[in-house]
């Protein structure tokens, strides 16, 4: 109902007070995708290392050096370090500018997770003890990391259990 209209002939209007929940919705507090920048881009860096030297390592050429600690002869394997390689790199491309952001990012995050559950899950018994808790307490960090949750954690940490 219009209140005193001015000498213009403009109505007036009361206004309500709107309680703080109606209309739009306020914008929640999101986690971001990435805890700590700085040590998930670490942990990727070792992680890739690790495996480059894997991966480079030819059996068939001739000189005094042993295998790297994560090398293993078997094509499935090499195929999985391969495809986790790849991911990995592409993890350390969106890390260092903040790019860490969006659909792609979250993409990204989602393969490395499960690339890394894959291969730690299918390699780590195979391993030696020492290169594979090595190996799952980097990737266990950088899953840390770079997840929303600790539920990519839980097999990872039963693969540390004393006495598997």
């Amino acid at each position: 109902m219009p209140a005193e209209a001015p000498k213009a002939g403009i109505p007036v209007f009361r206004t309500i007070a709107l309680p703080e929940s109606s209309g739009r919705l306020a914008r929640r507090d999101l986690k971001p995708l990435v805890r700590n920048r700085a040590q998930a881009l670490l942990h990727v860096r070792v992680l890739v290392e690790a495996l480059e030297e894997t991966d480079k390592f030819d059996p068939l050429r001739l000189d005094n050096r042993p295998p790297p600690a994560l090398r293993l002869d078997r094509g499935d394997y090499l195929h999985d370090v391969k495809s986790l390689l790849a991911e990995l790199r592409q993890l350390r491309e969106l890390l260092p500018d903040g790019q860490a952001k969006g659909t792609a990012a979250k993409k990204t995050i989602g393969r490395v997770a499960s690339a890394t559950k894959k291969f730690i899950e299918g390699y780590a018994d195979a391993l030696g003890k020492g290169a594979a808790a090595r190996t799952i307490g980097a990737a266990g960090a950088l899953l840390f990391h770079v997840s929303r949750g600790t539920d990519m954690l839980t097999p990872l940490g039963d693969r540390l259990r004393i006495g598997k």
